[in-house]
């Protein structure tokens, strides 16, 4: 499996606090069955985080650290970035990472509040030739009223990663209940953990597994936890069922 969200990269953002606990996730990564992990730390240009130049010899480091410990784990970088107007410039500069080699690049939306006009921000990043994988849409308040907000995005090329613990309820209820609808219905097309800790997602994954294959097929969930990260890394288009939507109504 391919892990394009995490947290893992040390003294970075909210997320790992050592390079300890840094080894101890990827550890426990690689049981649970990963083999590339992506570090995504946040990117807030109000929050003044870490940029890319600041962010490469941390991850250069981490690799040495990982061969050191014989943790045999491929580490790519990249940025969960928060959508602002001012993101193309920010990606222009090259103060954010596009995941790994590839142009795709890890989107953050506000949780509460719908933004008016994302529609041409997403196309003017677009039209510069990135691509675009929207995080965690099941914890997007306005998602979780209506799931077919996602349907013209994903008629853009937009793409959709979801929350490997949103589906045991990690972030609550309500966006444990809209991962479900989403995986029913076709609209998710990566599945990370946004792992931010250890002794903490990794562990969980058998469960995790054995959940989500309730809701849908092994083939679809191979397509998500592998197949796409895969063609993403390869910078590729990602395969994308066709969405069940349901006009004018919640789906069921």
């Amino acid at each position: 499996m391919i892990d394009l969200h995490t947290h893992i990269l040390p003294n970075t953002d909210d997320g790992s606090k050592s390079t300890r606990q840094s080894l101890n996730m990827l550890r426990e990564a690689k049981n649970a069955g990963f083999n590339i992990i992506c570090c995504t730390p946040h990117y807030l240009e109000q929050k003044c985080l870490k940029t890319r130049k600041e962010n490469i010899p941390t991850i250069r480091k981490l690799r040495e650290d990982a061969l050191k410990n014989n943790i045999d784990v491929k580490i790519v970088l990249g940025n969960e970035i928060y959508i602002n107007e001012g993101i193309l410039e920010e990606i222009e500069e090259k103060k954010v990472s596009c995941i790994g080699k590839s142009n795709y690049l890890l989107v953050e939306l506000p949780m509460k509040q719908e933004l008016k006009y994302l529609d041409e921000i997403f196309l003017r990043i677009i039209e510069k030739g990135y691509r675009i994988v929207i995080a965690h849409p099941e914890r997007y308040t306005y998602v979780q009223k209506d799931p077919n907000y996602l349907v013209d995005f994903i008629k853009m090329g937009i793409y959709f990663q979801g929350n490997y613990g949103s589906v045991i309820g990690r972030y609550g209820k309500t966006a444990e209940k809209t991962i479900k609808t989403l995986l029913k219905n076709n609209l998710i097309h990566i599945l990370s953990t946004d792992a931010h800790t250890d002794n903490s997602m990794y562990l969980e994954m058998d469960e995790i597994n054995k959940k989500i294959l309730k809701i849908i097929d092994e083939e679809y969930l191979n397509l998500l936890s592998s197949l796409n990260p895969k063609l993403l890394l390869k910078n590729e288009n990602l395969l994308v069922p066709k969405p069940k939507i349901k006009k004018d109504k919640f789906f069921k």
